[in-house]
């Protein structure tokens, strides 16, 4: 192998190949990264992560090996100057305080708020706190950091004028799950809706109340232990593959929970409504659901499936109330139990 030039900082070289003659090969000599990295127009960013680096290092000793947090360093790397240094004293903050039971909005720290902590934050700072405490991973962001979670609210409307008396006259309620669960009411009939304005437009019905917008965290409702008593639960969400992931988790928390208006028939009846759905379910099997539910659910999953979708969905919140009414009343056994 022998040299055909030179550059500062460079090296290029040319030689037989294995020996062999005429191809010959070039090879390209960069002694450092630095060089590198000005060759591509990087070397601030090289600069900017070896700094932010070494705080990190100083702060934190465990994280003094690069290559063992490499793809969070990465991330941290382009991260504006005051999102970088609101990381820094958030992590310390936490690590300080580890059982603080305050709200991320109380956190003493400026910049910090629920919108600056979003999902992907969160990842970021769940792994470096795992790597800087050496600790597992936990399911509950707010927990594993000390925090105190905003409760779960639900929306639940009650439709029946002599179960609201025993309210007060409320109506239409948001509340924490706790305190929901708490009250004594005695419903007949529960109803469970996809869609806020879908509740929203219930008619008053005697004995019943309507939970609402509660997707697939409607599982909640098993902790409502008085509405095991309820004669009646229908479950009435999207023709798509989230509302039958829904009304699984529904059956799963109130098991006699029967759908309504999510078949064959009505996907069919209203074409003109349906759109493809641009994020289809991929969650776990879906265990509950009837044999008529599921081939409802494989038309609407699978491109190209006959008779039904083809992965298209049609959105309870439109269909014609009126229809609507007609055929629940049917289903829900509802005849003449209009307040």
């Amino acid at each position: 192998m022998t040299s055909s030039g030179k550059q500062p900082g460079l090296e290029l070289r040319s030689g037989a190949l294995h020996g062999q003659s005429p191809r010959r090969s070039l090879s390209l000599l960069i002694p450092t990264l630095e060089r590198v990295a000005e060759l591509v127009g990087d070397l601030p960013r090289l600069q900017r992560q070896r700094e932010r680096h070494a705080r990190f290092a100083q702060t934190w000793s465990v994280l003094q090996t690069a290559d063992a947090w490499k793809r969070q360093l990465e991330t941290i790397t382009d991260y504006a100057e005051q999102d970088y240094d609101r990381l820094h004293e958030l992590l310390r903050w936490l690590e300080a305080n580890p059982s603080s039971n305050l709200y991320i909005r109380q956190l003493p720290i400026p910049g910090i708020d629920t919108k600056w902590i979003d999902s992907r934050r969160r990842t970021l700072i769940t792994d470096l706190l795992q790597r800087i405490r050496g600790g597992g991973r936990g399911a509950d962001f707010h927990a594993e950091r000390g925090l105190r979670q905003p409760p779960h609210r639900i929306r639940m409307r009650v439709l029946c004028p002599t179960l609201q008396q025993q309210l007060g006259g409320l109506e239409d309620i948001e509340a924490p799950l706790h305190q929901v669960s708490a009250l004594s009411l005695r419903p007949t009939r529960v109803l469970i809706v996809e869609n806020l304005e879908t509740g929203l437009a219930l008619p008053e019905l005697a004995g019943t109340v309507a939970f609402m917008k509660l997707g697939l965290g409607v599982g909640v409702l098993a902790q409502l232990r008085w509405l095991q008593d309820a004669r009646a639960v229908r479950y009435w969400g999207d023709l798509d593959t989230h509302g039958f992931a829904c009304l699984d988790r529904a059956r799963t928390a109130l098991p006699s929970a029967q759908s309504i208006l999510m078949d064959e028939a009505t996907l069919l009846a209203h074409r003109p409504l349906w759109v493809r759905e641009a994020e289809p379910y991929r969650g776990p099997e879906l265990l509950q659901l009837t044999a008529a539910e599921k081939l409802i659910y494989e038309c609407v999953i699978t491109p190209g499936a006959k008779r039904c979708a083809w992965s298209r969905s049609a959105s309870a919140g439109r269909a014609p109330c009126t229809r609507w009414w007609k055929r629940s009343e049917l289903v829900l056994g509802l005849d003449g139990a209009r307040a």
